[in-house]
């Protein structure tokens, strides 16, 4: 079913070609060498690059409530980002959660830069 029925991978994702055939035999697992092979979706790991958000932190929320009309959504295209307003509910001053800049905004690039093993103490660097 995952392969080849409806509602399997086949409702969203394209397959690389239709060299693999349905398994006559659904009961019967197939080799991994005659599994579908499906194209890469193009959706991007994360969409904002400078962003730090991680659905971790937000996982007691309902998912419409950031994300309006993802229940109705029928469409790969219906990307469904949040509006700052709605984030702003919560990450205000009268939301309670933290609100600085920093807080969703990350100032450099690092994903090509390895940090520097950490071996000093505070003395270290305040000169004692």
């Amino acid at each position: 079913m995952l392969y080849d029925r409806p509602g399997g991978c086949r409702y969203c994702h394209l397959t690389d070609s239709d060299k693999h055939e349905p398994s006559p035999l659904l009961d019967k697992p197939r080799p991994l060498d005659k599994l579908r092979q499906f194209l890469p979706t193009g959706a991007p790991t994360r969409w904002f690059k400078q962003a730090t958000f991680n659905h971790q932190h937000h996982r007691a929320l309902v998912c419409g409530e950031c994300h309006a009309g993802a229940s109705e959504s029928t469409q790969t295209a219906d990307v469904l980002m949040p509006k700052l307003d709605v984030c702003a509910r919560c990450h205000s001053p009268a939301g309670g959660a933290r609100f600085d800049c920093a807080e969703c905004h990350k100032y450099h690039d690092r994903s090509d830069h390895t940090e520097k093993a950490r071996i000093h103490g505070i003395g270290d660097l305040l000169g004692r």
